[in-house]
């Protein structure tokens, strides 16, 4: 059985960029532009301060539980207590903390995120001798809704590991600040 592929003719004889593929079958055509193909090359990038290990903050606790994989709860306006030291070399107070954030997880549909959010925190007090860091939580639900976040400590653009904090309305703030 012949195959006619006469849509793209008149297009390849004036432009020499499409390139045709004819392949015959019984009933199968299969025309290909070379322009129209999806592209399969990756390039990975990794900014500098990724792999700046030794300059990485690591949490060792906060409000004195150790345990990063247990989610620590607390409400608005309070003070976090957190211990941190350095990722590398496993000391207390040893790297330097700039700032610290939290950050909302991600949850994308359809390519946008209303809900993607990251909170600086107020540095209540430090000392950096000890690895001690005091953070003041957000005040109420408008700055960060209730709901789980990663506390970030950051070392100028070197960020460090995270741990899960929750949110939590103790107080009734939510809702005096809702009527």
């Amino acid at each position: 059985m012949a195959c006619h592929c006469v849509v793209f003719a008149r297009v390849w004889l004036v432009c020499t960029v499409y390139v045709l593929y004819c392949i015959i079958t019984v009933s199968y055509c299969y025309t290909r532009i070379l322009t129209l193909q999806a592209e399969y090359r990756n390039e990975l990038f990794y900014p500098p301060y990724f792999y700046d290990f030794s300059n990485k903050p690591a949490i060792v606790s906060i409000n004195g539980i150790r345990d990063g994989s247990q989610i620590i709860q607390v409400g608005y306006g309070e003070i976090l207590t957190v211990e941190y030291g350095s990722d590398m070399l496993g000391g207390i107070g040893d790297i330097p903390v700039t700032s610290a954030s939290i950050v909302a997880p991600s949850a994308t549909t359809h390519s946008f995120n209303s809900n993607q959010r990251v909170v600086f925190l107020r540095v209540a007090g430090c000392n950096p001798d000890k690895g001690i860091l005091q953070l003041a939580t957000p005040p109420n639900p408008f700055i960060a809704p209730l709901q789980m976040y990663k506390l970030f400590l950051m070392n100028g653009k070197t960020y460090g590991n995270a741990w899960w904090v929750q949110l939590v309305d103790k107080e009734g703030v939510a809702k005096k600040g809702m009527a």
